[in-house]
């Protein structure tokens, strides 16, 4: 069988690049193609064989991998995943920089000491690069402004509002939230699909742009105004009798946004507001249509500005989706509709 996917690694261990290959390398969709030690080194290499993905460490010596990153989509574009440890708060800012800068996935390295299947943990790794390697190249995050908000009679102001997104989600997040002023009168949720072991670092990385306090959400915490809150690590997000609620992951897509939606229509119906972000695949589309159904508005990315519009499209061709709006916009509409209320979107 021939192996289609390209494979460049970039680490600066030894070990790690022999575990690297060898976990690779027994995937017959992949081939590595290269293995680089430093920053320099994987940048020349991307430019030469240009691979279909690269793997990212982030801590190397005379070029770390957050520059490299930003070099090779300037210069040479590719799809990249970020596999670096989250034991350590440098290495994960570093890491969310690199995914702001154009990665498009995080991926933890086993953790020192910590009991680990390696066989599980090398699957999927290959399994997240063969998925990259079926994504749309995007080079560019930007678009032209959408139109804003249509707002009708005043009926309802919103009283909670929810995102969901997956690849490409955590800079967009970045953006909404950094245009959002402190004092919102309403509690905003957070499904951002993400390995296990990276939430406390995304938590901190959001909370150098948010002027709203971002938590980590935990089991029968009361929804207060004026805070962010994400799912806890391998959990998902949802809520119930103005309470939040965090189940464990038995597995698909997790913090999973059709739950957080379809709780949020439960709990909330008109007084509810969702917007799906970019990602692949269809999660979040159908909790959105549902609370679409109960009168909540339902916003989506645009395409344009999307790293991946698989999500937004999925929940879009359901008729899930009353407007679809740049993130900015997304922004504004969040804190008009909790000070102002809506009856009609057009």
């Amino acid at each position: 069988m021939k192996k289609e996917i390209r494979v460049l690694l970039a680490d600066d261990s030894p070990t790690m690049r022999r575990a690297l290959t060898m976990f690779l390398s027994q995937d017959l969709r992949l081939e590595v193609i290269g293995t680089a030690r430093d920053g320099e080194e994987v940048l020349q290499m991307a430019r030469f064989l240009k691979p279909d993905v690269i793997s990212m460490d982030v801590q190397m010596p005379r070029l770390d991998g957050l520059e490299a990153t930003r070099r090779i989509m300037a210069d040479c574009p590719c799809r990249i995943v970020v596999v670096s440890s989250h034991s350590e708060d440098a290495e994960m800012n570093l890491s969310f920089n690199a995914i702001q800068a154009g990665a498009l996935e995080l991926f933890g390295k086993p953790q020192a000491g910590a009991p680990v299947d390696l066989g599980a943990w090398g699957k999927k790794l290959s399994d997240l690069v063969a998925r990259v390697a079926e994504m749309p190249l995007s080079l560019s995050g930007a678009s032209a402004p959408s139109a804003p908000l249509s707002l009708g009679k005043l009926a309802a102001p919103i009283e909670v509002f929810a995102l969901a997104a997956s690849t490409g989600g955590p800079p967009v997040l970045a953006e909404i939230l950094e245009k959002l002023p402190a004092g919102l009168p309403i509690p905003l949720l957070i499904a951002q699909h993400m390995t296990e072991g990276f939430t406390g670092g995304f938590r901190k990385w959001l909370g150098q742009v948010s002027k709203i306090p971002v938590e980590i959400a935990q089991e029968g915490q009361k929804l207060l105004p004026g805070r962010v809150y994400l799912a806890p690590d391998g959990c998902h997000l949802e809520v119930g009798g103005g309470l939040l609620k965090t189940p464990r992951s038995t597995g698909g897509f997790c913090p999973s946004g059709d739950r957080l939606f379809l709780s949020l229509a439960q709990t909330y119906g008109l007084k509810a507001g969702g917007a799906v972000l970019t990602g692949m695949g269809e999660d979040a589309g159908r909790g959105l249509l549902e609370l679409r159904k109960v009168g909540g508005v339902t916003l989506a990315q645009d395409e344009a500005s999307c790293v991946v519009y698989g999500m937004p499209k999925f929940a879009r061709d359901l008729g899930a989706v009353q407007q679809s709006l740049v993130p900015a916009a997304i922004a504004g509409a969040i804190e008009r509709l909790c000070r102002l209320g809506v009856d009609s979107l057009k």
